[in-house]
């Protein structure tokens, strides 16, 4: 599986929610043990295994914008299909640490899922990560791209933990039972270890 998580380069946006996609897989790498990364299509990628599979993640370097043009070279330079790719993001319309999983879908006004689905189409699986809600005042753009408020980055971590389990159950379970208990919100003490995850 080729999982793509979405955000902007850079120490300025190293910590806001727009980069979520990013931290999840730099989450994913440190449980993997991943110890370097490699430049391939405009991104960094590195091997780790899951649950007994072998996933190539991925962080496109393009900025959030031109996902795609990197997410459909990777995909050629693999020969992966669309629905063999994972595309991880945030998403502002959910409360925060609320997660979704979908095995396809359009972009939900997400300017890097939007550039992602014109380039390789809608049929790919995605887990979208609660960022919201924006309090009414603010620029949604300034919002996304700002850093996260001290005590919330300190819940940061709890969220992250969850899209590791969360992909431990699709891998283990399959896309029925990984939706039914990722999307009503894993409860605390739930999912697996860091055992499931190996070099």
């Amino acid at each position: 599986m080729l999982v793509v998580g979405l955000g902007n380069p850079g120490e300025r946006y190293a910590e806001t929610p727009h980069n979520l996609g990013f931290m999840a897989v730099d989450e994913l790498a440190r449980r993997g043990r991943l110890r370097s990364w490699r430049r391939v299509c405009e991104s960094q990628t590195g091997k780790i295994s899951l649950a007994g599979r072998r996933l190539l993640l991925c962080k496109p370097q393009t900025f959030m914008n031109l996902s795609g043009r990197s997410v459909a070279c990777l995909l050629r330079e693999t020969d992966t299909p669309p629905e063999g790719l994972l595309v991880i993001c945030d998403d502002v319309n959910l409360t925060f640490g609320a997660l979704r999983l979908r095995p396809s879908g359009g972009s939900g006004g997400h300017n890097g899922l939007e550039d992602i689905v014109a380039h390789v189409g809608e049929g790919f699986p995605r887990m979208r990560i609660g960022c919201g809600p924006a309090p009414q005042w603010a620029d949604l753009a300034e919002f996304v791209l700002s850093p996260f408020p001290e005590e919330r980055l300190r819940e940061v971590g709890g969220v992250l933990e969850r899209v590791v389990e969360g992909l431990i159950l699709l891998e283990r379970e399959g896309w029925q039972t990984a939706m039914a208990r990722v999307n009503a919100r894993l409860q605390d003490g739930e999912g697996a270890s860091e055992n499931e995850l190996e070099k």
